[in-house]
């Protein structure tokens, strides 16, 4: 049981990683973090570990999503969040939740698909 929760964090820390590494650098689409949490997923299959694929991504996604959206409403005195929360007609909060949500989602559902296409190949 130890074994698995300290895998289970360190795929949470590599995913956490991967994001941010390329939110930094700032050359890609929004969407490009997909393509590497993607073939982590697979990698992870490969591996033979039993992970709970979407729920790791999900959380790191939200996470990251939740947080760097904090990060930039802290930076920008509260305008970007605002103007964003004008337009979903949501509240400050709501906003925050409704990127992390999605963020999450799209990590959880790369990370799955990964693992997923890894094991459909292996099946043929």
């Amino acid at each position: 049981m130890e074994s698995k929760i300290k895998v289970n964090s360190i795929l949470f820390v590599v995913l956490i990683f991967i994001q941010l590494i390329l939110g930094l650098l700032d050359l890609t689409t929004w969407w490009a973090f997909t393509i590497p949490v993607f073939l982590l997923g697979g990698g992870c299959f490969l591996s033979g570990l039993k992970a709970p694929f979407f729920t790791l991504g999900f959380i790191s996604g939200f996470l990251i999503w939740s947080g760097t959206n904090l990060f930039i409403d802290f930076l920008s005195d509260g305008q970007l969040i605002n103007s964003v929360a004008v337009v979903l007609m949501l509240n400050k909060a709501g906003t925050l939740i409704v990127s992390g949500v999605l963020g999450g989602v799209i990590t959880g559902l790369a990370f799955y698909a990964g693992s997923q296409a890894v094991r459909a190949v292996e099946e043929i």
